[in-house]
Protein backbone atom coordinates (compact mmCIF):
# COMPACT_ATOMS: atom_id res chain seq x y z
CA UNK A 1 0.00 0.00 0.00
CA UNK A 2 1.19 3.38 -0.88
CA UNK A 3 2.38 5.47 1.96
CA UNK A 4 1.03 8.93 2.33
CA UNK A 5 3.54 11.54 2.97
CA UNK A 6 3.01 15.06 3.85
CA UNK A 7 5.11 17.54 5.73
CA UNK A 8 5.44 16.25 9.23
CA UNK A 9 3.56 12.94 8.46
CA UNK A 10 4.95 9.57 7.47
CA UNK A 11 2.37 6.75 7.83
CA UNK A 12 0.03 4.55 5.73
CA UNK A 13 -3.81 4.60 5.90
CA UNK A 14 -3.75 1.26 7.77
CA UNK A 15 -1.46 2.61 10.46
CA UNK A 16 -3.13 3.99 13.56
CA UNK A 17 -3.09 7.74 13.68
CA UNK A 18 -0.32 9.16 15.85
CA UNK A 19 -1.34 10.15 19.31
CA UNK A 20 -1.43 13.89 19.95
CA UNK A 21 0.94 14.91 22.64
CA UNK A 22 0.67 18.55 23.79
CA UNK A 23 3.92 20.43 24.26
CA UNK A 24 5.45 20.03 27.66
CA UNK A 25 5.22 22.99 29.94
CA UNK A 26 7.70 23.79 32.66
CA UNK A 27 6.31 23.14 36.11
CA UNK A 28 8.78 25.61 37.69
CA UNK A 29 7.20 28.86 38.82
CA UNK A 30 8.10 31.83 36.73
CA UNK A 31 10.67 34.07 38.48
CA UNK A 32 9.64 37.71 38.27
CA UNK A 33 12.25 40.19 37.19
CA UNK A 34 13.87 42.13 40.01
CA UNK A 35 13.14 45.83 40.05
CA UNK A 36 16.16 48.13 39.66
CA UNK A 37 18.11 48.74 42.84
CA UNK A 38 17.31 51.90 44.74
CA UNK A 39 19.85 54.05 46.57
CA UNK A 40 20.40 53.05 50.20
CA UNK A 41 21.30 55.81 52.59
CA UNK A 42 23.88 58.12 51.03
CA UNK A 43 25.04 55.48 48.53
CA UNK A 44 24.06 55.86 44.92
CA UNK A 45 23.61 52.69 42.84
CA UNK A 46 23.84 53.09 39.11
CA UNK A 47 21.11 50.92 37.50
CA UNK A 48 21.83 51.70 33.91
CA UNK A 49 23.91 53.68 31.53
CA UNK A 50 23.08 57.34 31.94
CA UNK A 51 24.74 60.55 31.01
CA UNK A 52 27.50 61.26 33.54
CA UNK A 53 26.49 64.92 33.67
CA UNK A 54 23.23 63.92 35.39
CA UNK A 55 25.22 63.10 38.53
CA UNK A 56 26.52 66.65 38.97
CA UNK A 57 24.89 69.99 39.61
CA UNK A 58 25.67 73.05 37.60
CA UNK A 59 28.84 74.95 38.50
CA UNK A 60 28.67 77.07 41.68
CA UNK A 61 29.65 80.75 41.49
CA UNK A 62 32.40 82.07 43.75
CA UNK A 63 30.08 83.98 46.07
CA UNK A 64 28.19 80.78 46.94
CA UNK A 65 31.47 79.03 47.78
CA UNK A 66 32.41 81.95 50.04
CA UNK A 67 29.11 81.58 51.88
CA UNK A 68 29.82 77.90 52.50
CA UNK A 69 33.27 78.59 53.92
CA UNK A 70 31.98 81.44 56.10
CA UNK A 71 31.49 80.08 59.60
CA UNK A 72 27.89 80.07 60.80
CA UNK A 73 26.71 80.28 64.40
CA UNK A 74 23.43 79.62 66.15
CA UNK A 75 21.05 82.57 66.41
CA UNK A 76 21.68 83.01 70.14
CA UNK A 77 25.44 82.97 69.58
CA UNK A 78 25.14 85.50 66.77
CA UNK A 79 23.24 87.86 69.07
CA UNK A 80 25.84 87.44 71.82
CA UNK A 81 28.70 88.15 69.42
CA UNK A 82 26.99 91.30 68.10
CA UNK A 83 26.31 92.44 71.67
CA UNK A 84 29.96 92.00 72.73
CA UNK A 85 31.34 93.67 69.59
CA UNK A 86 28.90 96.53 70.15
CA UNK A 87 30.14 97.03 73.73
CA UNK A 88 33.75 96.84 72.57
CA UNK A 89 33.16 99.47 69.86
CA UNK A 90 31.48 101.76 72.41
CA UNK A 91 34.47 101.35 74.72
CA UNK A 92 36.85 102.08 71.83
CA UNK A 93 35.02 105.26 70.85
CA UNK A 94 35.03 106.37 74.49
CA UNK A 95 38.76 105.69 74.77
CA UNK A 96 39.54 107.62 71.60
CA UNK A 97 38.00 110.75 73.10
CA UNK A 98 40.32 110.54 76.09
CA UNK A 99 43.33 112.84 76.17
CA UNK A 100 45.44 109.92 77.42
CA UNK A 101 44.37 107.52 74.69
CA UNK A 102 47.03 104.98 73.81
CA UNK A 103 47.95 105.06 70.09
CA UNK A 104 47.60 101.27 69.91
CA UNK A 105 43.84 101.64 70.30
CA UNK A 106 43.69 103.54 67.00
CA UNK A 107 45.17 100.57 65.17
CA UNK A 108 42.94 97.92 66.74
CA UNK A 109 39.52 98.36 65.22
CA UNK A 110 37.43 95.18 65.15
CA UNK A 111 35.34 96.76 62.40
CA UNK A 112 38.24 95.98 60.04
CA UNK A 113 39.55 92.69 61.43
CA UNK A 114 41.82 91.94 58.47
CA UNK A 115 44.02 94.89 59.46
CA UNK A 116 44.39 93.84 63.09
CA UNK A 117 47.78 93.34 64.69
CA UNK A 118 47.86 90.57 67.28
CA UNK A 119 49.82 92.41 69.96
CA UNK A 120 47.63 95.51 69.58
CA UNK A 121 44.32 93.68 69.91
CA UNK A 122 45.66 91.78 72.93
CA UNK A 123 46.60 95.07 74.59
CA UNK A 124 43.19 96.59 73.79
CA UNK A 125 41.30 93.56 75.13
CA UNK A 126 43.29 93.78 78.40
CA UNK A 127 42.21 97.41 78.83
CA UNK A 128 38.67 96.61 77.72
CA UNK A 129 38.23 93.82 80.28
CA UNK A 130 39.53 95.98 83.14
CA UNK A 131 37.36 98.99 82.23
CA UNK A 132 34.09 97.47 80.97
CA UNK A 133 31.08 97.87 83.27
CA UNK A 134 27.36 97.29 83.20
CA UNK A 135 24.97 100.18 82.57
CA UNK A 136 24.57 100.58 86.34
CA UNK A 137 28.39 100.72 86.70
CA UNK A 138 28.58 97.28 88.34
CA UNK A 139 31.35 94.88 87.36
CA UNK A 140 30.57 91.88 85.23
CA UNK A 141 30.76 88.41 86.82
CA UNK A 142 33.71 86.15 85.92
CA UNK A 143 31.86 83.98 83.41
CA UNK A 144 30.64 87.08 81.54
CA UNK A 145 34.21 88.33 81.07
CA UNK A 146 35.24 84.91 79.82
CA UNK A 147 32.30 84.79 77.38
CA UNK A 148 33.28 88.20 76.03
CA UNK A 149 36.69 86.88 75.01
CA UNK A 150 35.10 83.73 73.55
CA UNK A 151 32.67 85.83 71.50
CA UNK A 152 35.43 88.06 70.17
CA UNK A 153 37.45 85.02 69.13
CA UNK A 154 34.42 83.58 67.30
CA UNK A 155 33.94 86.94 65.61
CA UNK A 156 37.54 86.83 64.39
CA UNK A 157 37.12 83.23 63.19
CA UNK A 158 34.10 84.29 61.14
CA UNK A 159 36.52 86.61 59.33
CA UNK A 160 39.04 83.76 58.86
CA UNK A 161 41.38 84.98 61.60
CA UNK A 162 42.20 81.90 63.67
CA UNK A 163 43.93 83.31 66.73
CA UNK A 164 43.74 81.49 70.06
CA UNK A 165 43.28 84.57 72.22
CA UNK A 166 43.85 82.70 75.50
CA UNK A 167 47.05 80.97 74.41
CA UNK A 168 49.29 81.79 77.37
CA UNK A 169 52.22 80.21 75.54
CA UNK A 170 52.12 82.89 72.84
CA UNK A 171 54.31 85.93 73.48
CA UNK A 172 51.74 88.38 72.09
CA UNK A 173 48.74 86.83 73.89
CA UNK A 174 49.98 85.70 77.32
CA UNK A 175 49.20 89.12 78.89
CA UNK A 176 45.55 88.71 77.88
CA UNK A 177 45.38 85.27 79.49
CA UNK A 178 46.83 86.41 82.82
CA UNK A 179 44.76 89.62 82.84
CA UNK A 180 41.52 87.70 82.41
CA UNK A 181 42.58 85.06 84.91
CA UNK A 182 43.36 87.71 87.56
CA UNK A 183 40.12 89.63 86.97
CA UNK A 184 38.03 86.47 87.20
CA UNK A 185 39.65 85.53 90.51
CA UNK A 186 39.17 89.04 91.89
CA UNK A 187 35.50 89.18 90.89
CA UNK A 188 34.89 85.73 92.36
CA UNK A 189 36.49 86.82 95.67
CA UNK A 190 34.21 89.89 95.64
CA UNK A 191 31.16 87.62 95.39
CA UNK A 192 30.24 88.68 91.87
CA UNK A 193 29.70 85.13 90.65
CA UNK A 194 30.77 81.53 90.82
CA UNK A 195 34.32 80.46 90.13
CA UNK A 196 34.85 79.93 86.39
CA UNK A 197 37.57 77.70 85.00
CA UNK A 198 39.68 79.52 82.46
CA UNK A 199 40.56 77.20 79.58
CA UNK A 200 41.88 77.46 76.07
CA UNK A 201 39.21 77.13 73.39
Amino acid sequence: MQKLSSPGLNFTPDDPPPLYSPPKRSTAAAVPEKPPCKPKGNKTVVTGSKDASSHFHMSKPDFELDELTHRKFADNMEKKIKWVIGIYCQWREHSLTSSECDPRIHRSDLCYPKHLVMCNIAFCLCKFLTEVRKINSDKYPPHALYQMVVSIQMYLESHKIYWKLLDKGHDDLNDLYYTLDTLMKQHTAQGLGKKTVLRLF
